[in-house]
């Protein structure tokens, strides 16, 4: 995280998920409860119900190891439903840059690995650079090869059903953490994983 502690109390929704920042970053949370008072909705992840769970609007227990289940079902679901905002993604994120045309996901693999060695070779995972070895961008974030669609892309398997039927969730808890989001216009404000 790059802002400072004291933003957080502008958020509208915060998620923090696998840390227990109530007892672990008390300043941190000092102003996460700060954005609460202003009407903010706190959202916990965490398989251990903590201190930070009894201060949140809502808990979710997650089994251990399924964080990123989790969260790209969730970044799915954001995506799908385009509850992001747009300027704000294509002006201060890399979301248009272009990456290497040979990038790809396949069988569970990204580009690169090598099978004899069990080592990735990450020379496709960059960007695509112009003359001045800038990163090249898209004219909008449906070119497949810019990193917004090929976000979507990846976390398009990570649907809500899916979800349901893993152990990574369950469909009445992962539906009523999407719950928020559309009530607010976009995905929440801040994002704190530890």
């Amino acid at each position: 995280m790059t802002n400072h502690w004291i933003d957080l109390q502008h958020c509208k929704t915060i998620l923090v998920e696998g840390s227990n920042v109530a007892e672990n970053h008390p300043m941190a949370y000092k102003w996460i409860r700060k954005a609460q008072e202003n009407g903010a909705k706190i959202i916990h992840v965490d398989p251990r119900f903590t201190r930070t769970s009894a201060g949140a609007d809502m808990y979710a227990r997650i089994r251990p190891g399924t964080d990123a289940a989790f969260l790209n079902t969730m970044i799915n679901y954001v995506l799908v439903h385009k509850l992001y905002d747009e300027d704000y993604v294509t002006t201060h994120t890399n979301a248009l840059f272009l990456g290497h045309a040979a990038f790809e996901f396949k069988e569970g693999l990204f580009s690169g690995f090598d099978e004899e060695k069990h080592k990735y070779g990450t020379e496709t995972w960059g960007y695509q650079l112009d003359g001045s070895g800038k990163p090249r961008v898209a004219a909008s974030l449906n070119d497949p090869h810019c990193v917004f669609a090929r976000l979507r892309d990846f976390v398009s398997r990570y649907t809500p059903k899916w979800a349901s039927a893993s152990p990574a969730s369950r469909r009445h808890r992962s539906s009523r953490l999407r719950k928020p989001w559309p009530r607010i216009g976009r995905v929440p404000s801040c994002m704190r994983s530890a």
